[in-house]
């Protein structure tokens, strides 16, 4: 039984040895060639003046932002204490 394992074996084995590789043509050569040369790979890289000044637009937003809802509140609490002031004599009902 192992003779006949070790036989298929080594007979494929044997069939990969006389097996050449595939030559490339030389139109496709050509073609591969020239890809890096039609495609170029570019890179952009920012200016370290705009990459501040991104920065500072959004540090500045964001503190308006702060700002604005910091008065918003302020006055809500002002209003509803006038409309608490106003209606306090349904207190006494």
């Amino acid at each position: 039984m192992e003779t006949k394992q070790v036989e298929w074996f080594s007979e494929i084995m044997k069939s990969t040895e006389t097996k050449s590789k595939a030559e490339i043509p030389d139109h496709l050569k050509l073609r591969l060639d020239a890809i890096p040369n039609e495609y170029g790979v570019y890179s952009f890289v920012f200016p370290i003046r705009t990459v501040y000044m991104a920065v500072a637009s959004f540090t500045l937003l964001i503190t308006i932002n702060m700002l604005a809802i910091r008065n918003n509140n302020q006055q809500n609490k002002k209003e509803t204490y006038l409309d608490s002031e106003y209606f306090s004599y349904l207190n006494q009902l």
